[in-house]
């Protein structure tokens, strides 16, 4: 694990992480704690489930799964873009969850869980980051559980492109054009789908044009018809 060499003032994704909120000052006693990992190849493990937790890891670029397997087969249970933190879950039990594993080739920064529990005792702006970070990512994540259990298979993959969409949107990407590193069958282990329903609606949404799909390349060419297939569940659905 080396040290960054980019500070979280010249970060471009600064505002989706922990720095957003505090002074100069206090980012800089955050950065010095903070340690880039070398760059992960697809198929490469971050952490595994049931390793001690040694730290929490903010996504710099490419995007991982993050997974819980069973004597029958492998779940995917999260998604996770630049800009968004991975094992906050893990926070409470002091270990690992999941498992996490790079989709493409992607890096990260690591922050050493003690490191950053004594800075939170000194920062109280950063402890309430934390803590709203980890309310987000709790909410986020039985929020779409409970959307996706209530709805078709139609339905659940329209929403995780409209969601895909958002989260890339926000983070100063195209939210029409971009790559999912999550195969078919990945895609619906994710949604509680099986891999020939995904393969039938991504075709069915293309020969709607909706959507042009070239291997994982995604184009979203119609973006209110996908919100329109979703509007019964407005209150739940991405901006």
């Amino acid at each position: 694990m080396l040290k960054s060499k980019i500070s979280c003032q010249q970060c471009a994704l600064k505002s989706f992480c922990l720095p957003i909120g505090l002074s100069d000052s206090e980012t800089q006693q955050l950065n010095a704690i903070i340690k880039r990992g070398q760059p992960l190849n697809k198929g490469d493990i971050l952490y595994q489930k049931g390793q001690k937790l040694n730290g929490i890891y903010a996504v710099i670029s490419g995007s991982f799964k993050t997974y819980i397997e069973d004597q029958q087969q492998r779940h995917i249970i999260g998604y996770h873009l630049p800009g968004e933190l991975l094992a906050l879950d893990a926070i409470s039990s002091q270990y690992y969850s999941c498992t996490a594993e790079a989709l493409e080739t992607s890096t990260f920064c690591e922050l050493p869980f003690d490191q950053l529990s004594a800075l939170t005792a000194k920062i109280p702006m950063l402890q309430n980051r934390v803590f709203t970070l980890l309310s987000k990512e709790i909410s986020s994540i039985t929020g779409k559980q409970r959307v996706i259990t209530k709805i078709n298979a139609n339905e659940a993959l329209a929403y995780f492109l409209i969601d895909i969409s958002h989260r890339y949107a926000q983070r100063g990407f195209s939210a029409n054009d971009f790559f999912l590193t999550l195969s078919r069958g990945e895609l619906g282990s994710y949604l509680g789908l099986a891999e020939e329903t995904v393969s039938r609606i991504f075709s069915s949404f293309q020969k709607q044009g909706l959507i042009k799909i070239t291997r994982r390349h995604i184009e979203i060419l119609d973006m209110p018809a996908l919100k329109e297939i979703i509007v019964h569940i407005a209150l739940n659905q991405p901006d």
